[in-house]
């Protein structure tokens, strides 16, 4: 009797710890999964085969982990959509309040110019009759020179704004834009701004054809060369190249324009293109050139943006021939 109650309760002991370990083990099996999950492992599963209740438990939680997973999905993608969504707003809120300040600073300095041009006219003529019937060196002869320069500045401010407030001709044709930048040095290396500056031309092979106004370009090349002497002091070097990146795929071409002078200060690659905004010392501009520029080249269905970089650096993005007209791409 002894030894049989004995061998029932070893029997009990190890039949006690059989079930124990077969309930503890995937118990133990599930918190392990469910730390390695806190800690940020989002793909693992649960793997029991346990046939009980505590399998279709680790199958829930498997199905609430998928669908954990696709929310998170979701709600990634969701919030991508509304970033890029949110950007493309920005974007178009700026180019909604520059053209609104454009256009109102266009009306006005129509206005305002037409009113001014003739008298500062009549102001610059008594100067010069001043300047022949005084003595050279005399403070009346000074006066007259200062009066005679100041009266130009204010004769080309009010044509940079005509020209500003001027609407295009929107006379588009198709030209090869290789030839027009080589036409363009040709003329200007031998003119004083540009004696003592060296061309590159970095125009790559295969067909450049565009559509755009010729007059309009050629302002905007001689506007962009014309800012780059005055930075380098008319001695360095203008380099012009026909970029093969990803964006001369986009039905069009892009032209990069850069010189070895002191650059576009860092901050200020949007703000050169607003109106009367200028870096150079007084006298030497009116602030308007890129401003004319950048109305030009979005009136031809292109765009320009400045570069912070070594050297003032423009990149001018127009359409090739046959190619889609892109929107305004605003700076860096």
């Amino acid at each position: 009797v002894i030894l049989a109650a004995l061998g029932l309760i070893v029997l009990v002991m190890l039949l006690s710890i059989y079930l124990s370990r077969a309930l503890t083990r995937p118990v133990s099996q599930l918190s392990a999964s469910a730390r390695r999950i806190a800690e940020g492992d989002r793909e693992h599963r649960i793997e029991l085969s346990t046939g009980d209740e505590i399998e279709e438990l680790s199958k829930q939680f498997n199905q609430m982990l998928e669908s954990l997973s696709e929310h998170r999905r979701n709600m990634e993608e969701a919030n991508r959509d509304l970033r890029d969504a949110n950007l493309k707003l920005t974007e178009l809120q700026a180019q909604l309040v520059r053209s609104e300040r454009l256009a109102a600073l266009g009306q006005l300095s129509a206005g305002v110019s037409h009113e001014l041009d003739n008298p500062v006219g009549v102001i610059l003529g008594y100067a010069e009759l001043t300047m022949e019937e005084s003595e050279p060196g005399s403070r009346l002869h000074e006066y007259a020179v200062v009066v005679r320069d100041e009266a130009k500045r204010c004769k080309r401010i009010i044509s940079g704004l005509l020209d500003f407030s001027r609407p295009s001709k929107g006379l588009i044709e198709e030209l090869d834009l290789k030839d027009l930048i080589r036409d363009l040095v040709m003329h200007l290396e031998d003119q004083r701004p540009f004696r003592r500056i060296k061309w590159n031309l970095e125009l790559g092979e295969g067909d450049k054809t565009v559509e755009v106004d010729p007059d309009s370009m050629r302002q905007v090349l001689v506007n962009l060369a014309l800012n780059a002497a005055q930075a380098m002091e008319e001695s360095g070097s203008i380099t012009i190249g026909l970029a093969g990146t990803g964006e001369s795929e986009e039905g069009g071409h892009l032209v990069r324009f850069s010189d070895s002078g002191q650059g576009v200060p860092e901050g200020d690659e949007e703000k050169i293109f607003d109106p009367f905004y200028t870096t150079k010392r007084r006298g030497e501009g009116t602030g308007l050139g890129l401003s004319i520029c950048r109305k030009l080249v979005e009136e031809m269905g292109g765009w320009i943006r400045a570069v912070h970089g070594a050297g003032g650096v423009f990149e001018l993005w127009v359409p090739e021939a046959g190619g889609e007209r892109q929107v305004t791409k605003g700076g860096n």
